[in-house]
C-alpha cells in the first residue's frame, strides 16, 4: 500500500499523466491513419504518419538541454511550424478576403472567410507561385519570379471527401489570368444542359429556383424623389443613378426580390422596367452578343463539358467552347483547325468543367464573360464568414456566419 501511495504522488501522477497523454496522441494518429488509409484518402495517412515521426523526433530533442541542442531545438521548432502552415495552407484550409460585390448580399466586402480545400480533394500546387511563404520570396525577387512564373507542373488533385455540387460557393484561379482569386457559384455541372432566360436559369430543362440573395436590376420610374431616396437607403440599396426620361424620374437599382416588392408598395413608384444592364463588362469570350443573338441574360441551351464526353463541334458552337483552350485541353484550339476550317466533328475533353455565376448578377463578372471555369483551377469551397472588420467597424452579424 505504501508503494502504491508513493509511485502515485504528485510528482509520479504528473509524469504518469503526461506518458499516457502522449500515448494517447500516437494511438488516435495512428487509428485515423488507418481510417483514412481504408476510405481511399491516403495522402492524410502518409500525412499524419509523417507528423507521427516528427514530433518523436522532436521529443527525442528536448530531452537534452545541452546548448547545441537548444539551437538545433529552436531551429527545428520553428522549421516544424513553417511546415506544418505549409500543409494546412496547401491540403486543408485557407483564408481568403472579399473584394467586391458581385457575391452581395450572400458575401459582402471586407468579409474573411474560412475555405476547405480537402472537400473535393486539395490540388498540388501547379508552380512555386502556389507553395506558402515560397510564393512571398518569389514576389520580392521579381527577376526569379519572372524567370520562373511560366513553368507549370502537371495538374493534380488528391481525393476528397465528397463531390462539387450546384449552388456551392468555390473560390478558385481565374481562368484567364491564374494570379487573380475569384468566388462564385457553382450553377451547372459537367454534362449538364443550360439555359439562361430573362434572367432566369433553367438546368437539363427545369427551373431552378435560387432561394439565396439573387439581385435583379430594375428602372424604376418614380413620383416622389426625395421619399423614394430614403426608403431605398433605409433598405441598404446602392443606386446606379438618377436621371430624367420623357419628363419622368428614374433611377436604376439593384435589388433583391423582397426590397422591390417594399418599394413596389410605397407608393413612390408608377413602373417599373427590367434592364440588361451589367457594370464593368467586358466582351464575353463566348461572343454570345454576336452569335446566334445570345446575350447575357438570354443564352443556350449549351452543354456543360466534362472529362471524357464528345461534343459535336461545328461552326455555329465552336466559339461557345474555345474559351478552354489555355486549359488542360491544350490540343483543342489546334485540333479543331486547319487552315482556319473546323474539320474536326467530336471532341473529347480531357476535365470536368464547371459553370459560375456571381448572385449579385447585374455586378458580376463570371462564366457569362470569361467562359468555362476549368477543374484544375479550383482552390476549394467557401464554408464560413470568420469576421468582418472593416471601416472601423466590427460586423456582428457576419461573425462565424456559414456560407450558403
Amino acid at each position: 500500500m505504501s508503494f502504491i501511495l508513493m509511485y502515485f504522488n504528485k510528482s509520479n501522477r504528473k509524469q504518469f499523466y503526461n506518458k499516457f497523454t502522449k500515448s494517447f496522441i500516437e494511438l488516435v494518429i495512428i487509428i485515423f491513419s488507418v481510417l483514412f488509409f481504408f476510405i481511399g484518402t491516403i495522402w492524410i495517412s502518409f500525412l499524419l504518419i509523417s507528423f507521427l515521426i516528427l514530433y518523436k523526433c522532436y521529443q527525442q530533442l528536448i530531452t537534452n538541454n545541452s546548448f547545441y541542442k537548444k539551437i538545433i531545438k529552436t531551429f527545428f521548432s520553428l522549421s516544424f511550424l513553417i511546415v506544418i502552415s505549409i500543409i494546412i495552407k496547401i491540403f486543408f484550409i485557407e483564408i481568403f478576403v472579399i473584394h467586391s460585390d458581385s457575391m452581395k448580399e450572400t458575401l459582402i466586402k471586407g468579409d474573411k472567410i474560412l475555405v476547405v480545400k480537402c472537400n473535393y480533394g486539395p490540388r498540388l500546387p501547379r508552380n512555386t507561385n502556389e507553395i506558402p511563404w515560397l510564393n512571398i520570396y518569389l514576389l520580392a525577387n521579381k527577376k526569379l519570379y519572372i524567370k520562373i512564373k511560366d513553368k507549370n507542373w502537371k495538374y493534380n488533385r488528391l481525393s476528397g471527401f465528397s463531390e462539387i455540387k450546384r449552388n456551392d460557393i468555390i473560390v478558385f484561379n481565374h481562368p484567364k489570368i491564374l494570379d487573380e482569386i475569384f468566388i462564385k457559384r457553382c450553377v451547372a455541372l459537367p454534362s449538364d444542359h443550360l439555359k439562361y432566360t430573362n434572367s432566369k436559369l433553367y438546368i437539363n430543362g427545369k427551373l431552378v429556383h435560387e432561394n439565396y440573395n439573387n439581385k435583379q436590376s430594375y428602372l424604376f420610374y418614380i413620383n416622389n424623389l426625395d421619399s423614394f431616396i430614403i426608403l431605398a437607403n433605409t433598405l441598404g440599396i446602392n443606386s446606379f443613378g438618377i436621371f430624367e426620361e420623357s419628363s419622368e424620374k428614374c433611377i436604376h437599382l439593384n435589388v433583391l426580390e423582397s426590397q422591390k416588392k417594399t418599394l413596389l408598395s410605397s407608393g413612390f413608384v408608377d413602373s417599373i422596367t427590367s434592364t440588361e444592364l451589367i457594370q464593368e463588362y467586358s466582351t464575353p469570350d463566348f461572343h454570345w452578343v454576336s452569335y446566334m443573338n445570345w446575350n447575357l441574360y438570354n443564352f443556350g441551351p449549351i452543354l456543360i463539358p466534362g472529362k471524357n464526353s464528345s461534343i459535336n463541334i461545328n461552326s455555329n458552337n465552336y466559339d461557345h467552347y474555345k474559351s478552354i483552350k489555355d486549359t488542360a485541353d491544350t490540343n483543342f484550339l489546334s485540333s479543331t483547325f486547319i487552315n482556319d476550317s473546323i474539320y474536326i466533328r467530336n471532341y473529347s475533353f480531357y476535365q470536368n468543367y464547371y459553370f459560375m455565376l456571381g448572385d449579385n448578377r447585374n455586378n458580376s463578372i463570371d462564366s457569362r464573360d470569361w467562359g468555362f471555369l476549368p477543374e484544375e483551377n479550383i482552390i476549394g469551397k467557401a464554408e464560413l464568414v470568420l469576421f468582418n472588420f472593416s471601416n472601423g467597424k466590427f460586423r456582428w452579424d457576419r461573425f462565424m456566419k456559414r456560407i450558403e
